[in-house]
């Protein structure tokens, strides 16, 4: 800790009490200049005393070093997720450094000579930014995440600059240094600030271009030379947005992570999801695949498919693909999917919009995912979720050995599966169930037939209506005591209340909204006595006396509380949210 002052207090003690001594006589008339002096002294002396106080504060004996990384917690830049964060971020980050150089000296100079706090880079405004300026001097060498935002695209250009923009000028200049680039922007395809970024970047890492204000319901296209990969040999992660690339000029050796959103032209929508195969070929290292496109393919036509569907693209490090949030053209999905080859840990998403007709059979889907891998993975457990979950949109998702889909779909698509003996090693099924798609007591006997090795079931919904647990119980073999019971291998059964969103919170104990677990008794007692006992029953809001009904049946039975005053905290509204969002949304940063 550097003192501020190097004053020695026994000559500062003598001079103060002579000044003293000369005031109290009573004989000197009051010098003003003196009292000024001598305050000065007792200010300059209170300063040094608590700089000396201030040194012996745990805070103040750390390292500059310790002290640094301490600070960089409080650049909130450095933790945002969504595009949509950057501003509050980038303002509670000025305010908090504002006050921490304002603390005291130490904390000033570790400020300002920590890089690490300033190559996070918020670029606020086309015109002069001081704030973004000095951050990048500050910033030293280290690689730069800097998030660029401008609304308007000028014309006007100084040898291939943007007039009157030199932050961004200063950011082209220090572009060797640039290891993460987020743009927010309405730059058309001819605008000069592509040529500032069309130039050799060494360490960038990840790119993520989004339009905004869009006049056009057609993508934007990118300079070919962009993507060329002389200019950004390193890039990781490529995330677009209302803007688009030809797949053809694009080489992406070292890309991991593709997202493209918005995807939509005139002359090349045609083409559907096998438009990008060309650059997907090109980018063997792919961990990640998104690709969403909001319009319909009006008209197909002939592409480059019939080159990948005799040679199938490889991507061996493929752990995600996604597809999502279009008009749905089964053929342009399975014709897609048909040209790819990817690992059986292979996590495979589709989505679809909810006012638009789901065509897709799920068993077509299954057998295409599995032709697509290098080897068939069984199905262990099923998933069915009311599609409210999703913001009432389609989905279907294969994540190891857990298949996932809506509620929303067609009688006819789920019966296909259930026939289709793809369900013979599901062990777990969960089935989270809706008012707005509730399944006929015929579907149920179905699913359970489809289900010989099913062990455990979990029903969520309003189960505090008797007739979704009336209907499951007949399907599982209530009254039918001569015969064996459906689901013989059945262990565990539980039944968890999951409101629908329009319904009004009720409290836990409100007896309306209380479980009747008749069904569920009865059932347990007809396969106890048939030799398939059940070992676990778990309820949610269900009485007491309902409760010691069924211990007559069963070993373990069990009552949770899941209700915290308000919906929420389930984890029913978790099954495909995170993936849907992501594929819906390129807000997420890369």
């Amino acid at each position: 800790m550097n003192l501020v002052t190097d004053i020695a207090f026994p000559v500062l003690a003598e001079g103060l009490s002579h000044n003293f001594s000369i005031l109290n006589d009573g004989k000197t008339a009051t010098n003003r200049v003196l009292l000024d002096q001598m305050e000065s002294d007792l200010i300059l002396a209170l300063c040094h005393v608590r700089t000396l106080k201030n040194a012996k504060q745990a805070v103040n004996c750390l390292p500059s070093e310790i002290m640094a990384q301490i600070f960089v917690h409080f650049d909130a830049l450095q933790a945002v997720r969504t595009m949509q964060d950057i501003r509050v971020a980038s303002t509670k980050k000025i305010k908090t450094m504002s006050i921490l150089t304002q603390v005291c000296r130490q904390w000033r100079v570790i400020m300002f000579s920590t890089p690490s706090l300033w190559n996070h880079i918020h670029i606020r405004s086309s015109s002069t930014d001081p704030i973004a300026m000095r951050s990048l001097l500050l910033s030293g060498n280290l690689p730069l995440v800097t998030y660029y935002f401008c609304w308007q695209d000028r014309p006007g250009t100084i040898a291939g600059a943007p007039m009157g923009d030199p932050t961004f000028q200063m950011m082209a200049q220090n572009v060797y240094t640039l290891q993460k680039l987020y743009l927010y922007v309405d730059w058309t395809s001819d605008s000069a600030y592509w040529m500032e970024l069309q130039q050799h970047a060494p360490i960038i890492q990840v790119v993520q271009i989004l339009g905004v204000n869009r006049r056009s319901r057609n993508s934007t296209s990118l300079p070919g030379d962009l993507f060329k990969g002389q200019f950004w040999p390193s890039l990781e992660r490529l995330s677009l947005s209302y803007y688009t690339f030809s797949p053809t000029l694009a080489h992406f050796s070292n890309l991991k992570s593709l997202r493209l959103y918005n995807q939509t032209s005139e002359a090349e929508d045609a083409l559907g999801f096998s438009r990008y195969l060309p650059a997907i070929a090109a980018s063997p290292q792919l961990e990640e695949l998104i690709l969403s496109r909001p319009e319909p393919i009006i008209q197909r036509t002939p592409s480059s498919e019939p080159i990948y569907i005799d040679n199938p693209i490889s991507l061996p490090h493929l752990q995600v693909l996604s597809l999502g949030c279009w008009h749905y053209d089964s053929d342009d999905v399975l014709d897609f999917m048909g040209c790819i080859r990817f690992p059986e840990t292979t996590s495979i998403y589709i989505f679809g919009i909810s006012y638009n007709e789901w065509n897709l059979r799920i068993d077509n889907l299954i057998e295409t995912a599995r032709r697509s891998s290098s080897s068939h993975r069984p199905i262990r457990s099923l998933r069915m979720a009311a599609s409210r979950v999703i913001d009432g949109s389609y989905g279907f998702a294969l994540e190891g050995d857990t298949l996932t889909f809506t509620s929303n779909m067609e009688g006819e698509l789920r019966e296909s599966l259930w026939k289709s003996g793809i369900l013979s090693q599901v062990e777990h099924f969960t089935l989270v169930s809706s008012v707005s798609y509730p399944l006929m007591a015929a579907e149920f006997a179905e699913i359970f037939s489809a289900l010989p090795a099913l062990r455990h079931l979990v029903v969520s919904g309003a189960t505090t209506e008797s007739v979704l647990l009336t209907r499951i119980a007949n399907a599982l073999g209530l009254s039918l005591s001569a015969t064996l019971p459906s689901c013989p291998l059945l262990e565990s059964l539980e039944a968890l209340y999951f409101p629908d969103m329009d319904e009004l919170p009720q409290a836990e104990d409100d007896e309306r909204s209380q479980v009747d677990a008749t069904a569920i008794s009865m059932l347990a007692k007809e396969r106890a006595q048939s030799g398939r006992p059940l070992k676990k029953v778990v309820l949610e809001r269900c009485g007491k006396g309902r409760i010691e009904l069924l211990k007559r049946s069963v070993q373990d039975v069990s009552v949770v509380k899941r209700w915290n005053n308000c919906p929420g905290g389930y984890f029913e509204l978790a099954i495909l949210k995170q993936m849907h969002e992501l594929t819906v949304n390129p807000l997420a940063v890369s």
